[in-house]
């Protein structure tokens, strides 16, 4: 089993003011206060001098897999992916983060009682992390077609 690093160049963008604003269930064409445009835009500010997002990819064979996957025994017993992964004929595991320095800074604004801050950052760290794990799952989609050809 290899293990590869992975960087995230494209995680570490953060995403449009507009998006944040979406995501938080705002329409384009409602008026945004100056308030909630502040938060977004330190958010923003913040999640770039702060992230460093990176990921870890490994193939692992299907032997391997079935422990890794019932873990301490805290997933569902039963699940879909207890019977395919058996048939699967490659299996990959990836983990990312987007670095401690990121996940510091939220909790530092909790405890210094900026929650609206907080929860502004944490918010746009959520969206991308979901993007760094598409990224990768995406990246070992093109590997498989990559091998078919």
């Amino acid at each position: 089993m290899m293990n590869r690093i992975v960087e995230l160049d494209r995680v570490k963008s953060p995403p449009d003011p507009l998006e944040v604003l979406r995501a938080e269930g705002i329409p384009d064409d409602v008026p945004v206060s100056a308030r909630l445009r502040s938060l977004v835009d330190d958010a923003i500010e913040r999640f770039a001098a702060l992230a460093e997002p990176r990921g870890i990819h490994a193939e692992i064979p299907a032997e391997q897999f079935g422990p890794v996957y019932r873990g301490e025994e805290r997933n569902e017993e039963r699940t879909p992916v207890e019977s395919i992964f058996p048939r699967a004929e490659r299996l990959s595991l990836f983990a990312v983060t987007l670095g401690s320095a990121l996940s510091e800074e939220i909790t530092e604004l909790f405890t210094a009682n900026e929650p609206a801050r907080a929860y502004m950052l944490d918010a746009i760290a959520s969206e991308r992390a979901d993007l760094a794990a598409r990224l990768m799952a995406t990246g070992f989609l093109g590997e498989l077609v990559a091998a078919l050809s």
